[in-house]
């Protein structure tokens, strides 16, 4: 039996306004019943979190083919990093202090800052990298990369450096690709901003699903004959 792993964030997880039978992987387990699809999207992943995952357990899962949509947590602009020690510090003294909604709105007064991610270029290049040898060591024989889809206008008027830093980290997964050509096939199905394909500007409608499905499902059926 063919066993695919499938990870990432949330984009790939049912919502309002896209239930789960509408959602990429449930589409791929109605048209492959006979393949065992492994599943860990979780809400605000980040690719260290994937690498943890692979390392710490699927790598002992006899994975046949990898499905990864990751890279939108890590990407997108912030007002602070508040992952770092130094803001969790002060965000568990204002919590003490009962400041903290008086503190956000604050900070929200200012502007999303293009360089203030969760990781860092360099970082997700490092990380994404090393996931993906670790796989084919581990004996993943294809990994289908999905890129991280562009926010809509909506998206934009409130981070303007969005779509800028989605494209960097598109790139970043191309250099990977070029490094394994044979064994990372990438899709972007969500490269044109549509609004239709979204239910808020970045997760996915059923439009969008569908549109990932489609990319999806176009490579899975050739790599699961051969």
């Amino acid at each position: 039996m063919t066993r695919v792993l499938c990870i990432g964030d949330s984009l790939a997880l049912p919502r309002r306004g896209c239930p789960y039978v509408e959602t990429w992987i449930a589409k791929l387990k109605r048209q492959y019943p006979a393949v065992d699809f492994i599943c860990n999207f979780k809400g605000g992943m980040l690719i260290e979190d994937a690498l943890h995952y692979w390392t710490n357990y699927y790598q002992y899962g006899d994975v046949d083919i990898a499905i990864v949509q990751e890279g939108i947590c890590d990407c997108s602009p912030r007002y602070i990093n508040d992952r770092r020690l130094f803001w969790k510090v002060v965000m568990g003294f204002l919590k003490k202090i009962k400041m903290t909604n008086l503190f956000w709105s604050m900070v929200k007064a200012g502007r999303r800052k293009a360089y203030c991610v969760y990781t860092s270029p360099s970082t997700y290049a490092i990380q994404y990298e090393k996931m993906i040898k670790n796989m084919l060591r581990g004996g993943v024989n294809y990994v289908i990369a999905i890129k991280i889809g562009h926010g809509t206008e909506a998206v934009v008027s409130r981070s303007e450096h969005f779509n800028s830093n989605v494209e960097s980290y598109n790139n970043i997964i191309n250099q990977i690709q070029a490094h394994y050509p044979e064994k990372v096939i990438s899709i972007d199905p969500l490269n044109k901003v549509d609004e239709d394909n979204f239910v808020d500007g970045y997760h996915c409608s059923p439009k969008g699903m569908d549109a990932v499905y489609r990319d999806i499902n176009r490579i899975l059926g050739r790599l699961i004959q051969s």
